[in-house]
C-alpha cells in the first residue's frame, strides 16, 4: 500500500528536510532534556511519597521538594526523631549552610516543622529513612544532569544562525527557543502555509462532516513536543506581551497552567487561537484605533441560534479533560 501510494500519489507528498549539524544536535539535546526532566518528576513524586509515609515534614516546610535545601534537609535530618531537636537557633545555621533564599523566617519554620512530625514504628523510620536518603541522592544528581542540559542546550542555540528569529517571541524563554528552532527546523519550504504548520503542531482541530452531521474534534496526530512548546509559549507570552491586554481586555494569565493548546489566548501563540477565537500576528500588534465594539445590552433581542442539523461549528470546539 505505501508502495503504490507513493507511485501514483508521490506529487502530493513532501521530501522530509534533511537537519544541519546544529539543527540535528539541538533536536537530540531538546528531546532528551525532556526524558530527563520525566524522570526528574517521576523521581521526585516517588520520594515525596515516602516522606509522606513516615516524615512529611521536609515536604511541608520549603516551597518544593526538589530545591537543594528540601534535599540537604533530608540528608541532614532524614527521621523525625533528628528532625525534633532542630530549634530556632539550629535552623538559622542550617539555612545559612544552605544558602537559604527564602523569606521565610527560621521561627516560623520550626513552627511548621514540629507540626507536621510523626511518629511510626522504628523498622518502618529505619527502612523509610534509607530509601529517603537514596532517592534523595538521585534527584540531586538528577538536578545536576538538568542544568547541564540547560547549559549545552544554550550554546547550540547561539551557534545556530536562526535563533534569533525564535528568540524574540514574546515569552519564549530560552528552552522554549530551542524547542521550537528545534521542532519547527530551519527549512521554510517545509511549512509552506500556516496551516500545515498549525496541523503539524496540533494546534488546529480535526472537522470531521458526512452529510448533515458535522463534528469538530481535538487533534491528537501530531507533534506532541511541538505542541506543548507553542502551549506553554502561548501562556508565557500573556505576562510578558502588552498583546492580550489589547485584544482581550484581561492582564496576565488566565489560569495557573496551560491545560492545553489553546489554554491562552493573545499574542500569536504559534497560531492556537486561530480555531477557537481572533489570530494576531507575531510580527504586528493588534491595531488599537477606532472605536470599541458595541455590547448587546439587556434590552437587546437575542441573536437567533444556529440549527445544530445543519451548522456546522468550525469555529468552536472543547478539547478533552
Amino acid at each position: 500500500m505505501l508502495a503504490d501510494t507513493l507511485r501514483h500519489e508521490h506529487a502530493h507528498w513532501r521530501p522530509l528536510p534533511i537537519p544541519s549539524l546544529a539543527l540535528a544536535e539541538l533536536r537530540a539535546l531538546t528531546r532528551d532534556r525532556d526524558r530527563l526532566l520525566a524522570t526528574q518528576q517521576r523521581t521526585e513524586a516517588q520520594l515525596r511519597a515516602i516522606l509522606e509515609a513516615y516524615h512529611p515534614a521536609p515536604a511541608r516546610l520549603f516551597s518544593s521538594i526538589d530545591r537543594q535545601v528540601t534535599l540537604a534537609f533530608i540528608a541532614d535530618y532524614p527521621t523525625p526523631q533528628a528532625a525534633g531537636v532542630v530549634g530556632e537557633q539550629r535552623m538559622a545555621r542550617f539555612l545559612a549552610r544552605n544558602r537559604y533564599t527564602g523569606r521565610v523566617k527560621p521561627q516560623v519554620l520550626v513552627e511548621r516543622l514540629r507540626a507536621n512530625l510523626l511518629s511510626a514504628a522504628p523498622g518502618t523510620v529505619a527502612g523509610k529513612a534509607h530509601s529517603a536518603l537514596v532517592f534523595a541522592e538521585l534527584l540531586g544528581l538528577l538536578n545536576q544532569q538538568l542544568a547541564d542540559y540547560d547549559d549545552a542546550i544554550a550554546l547550540a542555540v547561539e551557534r545556530h544562525p536562526d535563533a534569533a528569529i525564535f528568540a524574540g517571541f514574546p515569552g519564549v524563554g530560552p528552552i522554549g527557543t530551542a524547542v521550537l528552532l528545534a521542532e519547527i527546523g530551519e527549512d521554510r519550504a517545509h511549512y509552506p502555509t500556516v496551516e500545515i504548520l498549525l496541523a503539524e503542531a496540533g494546534l488546529a482541530p480535526v472537522t470531521r462532516a458526512s452529510g448533515r452531521s458535522c463534528r469538530v474534534r481535538f487533534r491528537y496526530a501530531a507533534n506532541r513536543n511541538l505542541r506543548e512548546a507553542c502551549t506553554w509559549w502561548a501562556y508565557n507570552s500573556l505576562k510578558e506581551s502588552p498583546w492580550p491586554v489589547l485584544s482581550t481586555g484581561r492582564r496576565g494569565p488566565v489560569a495557573s497552567t496551560p491545560t492545553g493548546p489553546c489554554a491562552a489566548s493573545g499574542p500569536a501563540g504559534c497560531g492556537c487561537c486561530g480555531a477557537a477565537g481572533p489570530t494576531v500576528s507575531p510580527t504586528t500588534p493588534p491595531s488599537t484605533t477606532g472605536p470599541p465594539p458595541s455590547r448587546p445590552t439587556r434590552s437587546a433581542p437575542r441573536p437567533e441560534q444556529p440549527d445544530p442539523d445543519t451548522a456546522c461549528p468550525t469555529r468552536q470546539f472543547r478539547l478533552p479533560t
